[in-house]
């Protein structure tokens, strides 16, 4: 830079290498609780390096508010509705057509008018013409594995595999499924349906457990295995 020479240059480096290695010497002793270094310390030591105007650019940068439209969470907003339409669902009625998108977005909307309730109305609609009947079944997996029968739960992973075509795991977990319900009838030789496919599962551990667990000889100790012939010992 013009003005400089090498012994002002050498200078202001041997100034500036002291500053870090007096900066990183506090470090050391802030980490093994001695001191830390102060706000002051630190932007000195950034101005040193990257100069003042880099240096506050950066700063005001930082410390600005973030600008722009807010994220809606229009699924929050639309939960129960996308939940009655799953229970519609899977009571085999069709939702999509006893309930409009219409509806659903003016509903919402009445909630929560947002700052333009026809923008919103309209951004609701948007989202459930693309993406509701994929958000209902979503919630009808949800809901069945733990409330409704196992066939029910089967007809809801039939219905989800062409819709996520390349999530591999949705048709690995119907076979998982319809292997553990062959499973336990094999064992049991009947299943309540109003078994859901938890319970199924929960049966047929309970079952593999029963045929792993050692059984004492003798007729007071006799337990037959779940859906055996066995008879007692004589």
């Amino acid at each position: 830079m013009p003005g400089q020479t090498i012994a002002t240059v050498g200078a202001a480096w041997r100034s500036r290498s002291w500053r870090h290695e007096h900066y990183a010497e506090k470090i050391a002793n802030a980490q093994a609780g001695i001191q830390r270094p102060t706000l002051d310390e630190e932007l000195a030591r950034l101005c040193g390096i990257y100069g003042k105007t880099e240096v506050l650019g950066a700063a005001k940068r930082a410390a600005k508010a973030k600008t722009g439209r807010p994220r809606e969470k229009d699924i929050r907003l639309m939960w129960s509705h996308l939940e009655a339409d799953a229970r519609t669902w899977l009571d085999g009625r069709d939702p999509f057509t006893l309930v409009s998108n219409y509806s659903i977005a003016k509903a919402c909307t009445a909630i929560a008018p947002g700052q333009s309730e026809i923008s919103t109305h309209r951004r609701l609609m948007a989202k459930l013409s693309k993406q509701r009947e994929d958000w209902v079944l979503v919630q009808a997996y949800r809901l069945a594995r733990i409330e409704y029968p196992y066939s029910t739960y089967l007809r809801t992973l039939e219905a989800l595999i062409p819709r996520f075509p390349a999530d591999g795991a949705i048709a690995l977990e119907r076979d998982l499924a319809k292997l553990a319900i062959e499973s336990l009838h094999e064992r049991a030789g009947s299943i309540s349906p109003t078994y859901t496919i938890a319970e199924v599962r929960r049966e047929l551990l309970a079952a593999e457990m029963d045929e792993l667990s050692p059984r004492p000889l003798g007729l007071l100790n006799y337990r037959p295995a779940l859906g055996s012939d066995e008879t007692p010992p004589t």
